[in-house]
């Protein structure tokens, strides 16, 4: 609602500014003069007064009218809103009937591509969701089954250059020990060669002792003869 004309009107009120403009002007210089100039003060105050008052009483009454019209607003509202919902409920209903069908169209296809990722999700789940969530969850789900197969990619490669490293570390220590028997087996044959000659130069000399011992038996038995 809007005040079509108040009281005092605007062209009551112009008219009263403009007297007010020429005390403006007039100079103060006795009694007269200045209780000229207050009395238009006054009618100006008195004025404001009565406009204030008249739009006071003036929205009082507009705030009963519009309090009576929210009331009646809100209670027509409530007759019709529950079927209202109802209808929106239904339509709803269908919709969604609807977005489902649809997803269904694509759901064969979206399976198997959450299968290739090794994503455990059920018909179910993706029927319930969007196509930009489909989408969403696919990238996430990509992510980390690229992560899982490069760690696991990362973790075979390990263990192969482990496997080849001990196979390595095999063939070096059994280098090392044959190194090590060959060298076992040299210095055995040496000590046997060496032994071997020993024991040669000890029969030789064995030998010639014995011939030697046999010589002077003989010339001691030749020699007690003698006597």
């Amino acid at each position: 609602m809007e005040i079509k004309e108040f009281n005092p009107t605007r062209a009551e009120v112009q008219k009263a500014k403009d007297e007010s403009l020429v005390l403006l002007e007039k100079e103060i210089t006795d009694v007269n003069t200045f209780t000229e100039v207050d009395e238009g003060r006054k009618k100006l105050a008195k004025m404001m007064s009565t406009i204030s008052n008249f739009a006071k009483a003036a929205r009082a009454g507009y705030i009963k009218a519009q309090k009576d019209n929210i009331k009646q607003e809100n209670e027509l509202i409530d007759e019709i809103k529950p079927t209202r919902d109802k209808l929106k409920e239904k339509l709803n209903t269908y919709k969604e009937k609807q977005i489902i069908e649809t997803r269904k169209k694509f759901l064969p296809k979206r399976m198997e591509q959450f299968a290739e990722i090794k994503c455990d999700i059920t018909e179910e789940e993706l029927l319930k969701l969007d196509d930009d969530q489909v989408a969403a969850l696919y990238v996430a789900k990509k992510e980390e089954y690229l992560d899982h197969v490069q760690e696991q990619s990362r973790l075979k490669k390990e263990a192969e250059e482990k496997e080849l490293a001990d196979e390595r570390e095999a063939l070096r220590k059994e280098k090392e020990d044959l190194e090590r028997e060959k060298e076992r087996v040299k210095k055995d044959a040496e000590n046997a060669a060496r032994q071997a000659e020993l024991d040669k130069e000890k029969a030789v000399q064995d030998v010639k002792d014995k011939a030697e011992s046999d010589r002077q038996k003989f010339l001691k038995e030749q020699k007690e003869k003698d006597d």
